[in-house]
């Protein structure tokens, strides 16, 4: 008899508030992606059929209504890698039936082209206040939300330090701010982005870059400048993804600025979010009234990296 063991997620912003996860893994498949993540390009070679033997803990997410029945909140944030697979084959069909089988209220997407059908298909379905910051001013490619909820107000800021400014491209992080009043909460500021991969040393060539924790953490210095400035009253939310794990400089910082990690159980080593086996995809809360009743990974071979789901509680 196989033994399931699960792991929920202890909410660390409230006491005794437990939320729901679908993180329940069969301890034979726990061990082989354990293994294989020593070896990232071995695990990129086994990735669809991880994904494929997981497809079943997709039906372990609570379903979820709408904002207007249930005063719940569902964000999704996914890397949609130019809304194509591993091979950058086409994946538009199957990233929209993962939209209407979870339902989220607010999508933020990271490597999203802005041009893509899939887009406008959102928007006609409900997805129509968001906002988009590319890899510089002119760019369709880049980081993306739509909400079917309006936004009180949103900006996009181009980071000041990083890995692409020799290029004569940069990285952003975009900015969104849900009015709760209706629910007699503090507004929800939803901060979505797509942190550097490489330090730049001498040219842009696979010889001279080097993976550096640096740039990042001076990208993610800015944002929390930012929250601290403009959003110490509101709640917040940062998704996106990160480009590093649990164990960088980076994640110390968040934790160091009392920012509160979706999935808190630090020992899901099976856990994964891209094709290398890495964590590096998060959501980050740092809320004041507001309750995160879910944290869900959603299982599909639709990109390289795996959506993330959120439930809030708004009573």
């Amino acid at each position: 008899m196989i033994i399931y063991i699960a792991f929920f997620l202890l909410s660390i912003n409230y006491t005794n508030l437990h939320a729901h996860t679908n993180l329940i893994v069969p301890p034979i498949i726990q061990r082989e992606i354990k293994e294989l993540k020593k070896t990232p390009t071995l695990f990129a070679q086994n990735y669809n059929r991880f994904v494929n033997q997981l497809l079943t803990l997709n039906d372990k997410i609570k379903p979820h209504i709408s904002i207007k029945k249930n005063n719940a909140l569902r964000v999704m944030s996914f890397n949609v890698h130019k809304f194509s697979d591993a091979k950058r084959k086409p994946t538009e069909s199957q990233m929209l039936e993962i939209v209407n089988t979870t339902n989220p209220d607010v999508l933020v997407f990271q490597e999203a082209d802005l041009d893509n059908p899939l887009v406008l298909e959102l928007k006609k379905r409900g997805y129509i206040h968001t906002v988009f910051g590319g890899i510089d001013s002119k760019s369709s490619f880049g980081n993306l939300l739509l909400s079917r909820y309006p936004l009180k107000r949103s900006s996009v800021h181009y980071f000041k330090s990083n890995d692409h400014i020799k290029m004569g491209r940069t990285r952003s992080f975009i900015k969104a701010e849900l009015d709760l009043s209706a629910f007699n909460k503090k507004n929800l500021v939803i901060y979505g982005t797509h942190l550097a991969i490489y330090t730049q040393v001498s040219g842009y060539t696979k010889a001279n870059i080097e993976p550096d924790n640096q740039i990042r953490l001076m990208e993610v210095k800015e944002i929390v400048a930012m929250i601290q400035k403009e959003n110490a009253q509101k709640n917040v939310l940062l998704a996106g993804d990160f480009n590093h794990d649990y164990s960088s400089t980076v994640e110390q910082y968040l934790n160091d600025h009392n920012f509160k990690d979706c999935f808190a159980n630090r020992g899901i080593s099976h856990f994964f979010t891209s094709i290398y086996g890495h964590i590096v995809d998060f959501i980050k809360t740092k809320f004041i009234d507001l309750y995160p009743t879910g944290c869900y990974v959603y299982f599909t071979t639709a990109s390289d990296h795996l959506p993330l789901l959120m439930d809030v509680e708004l009573k």
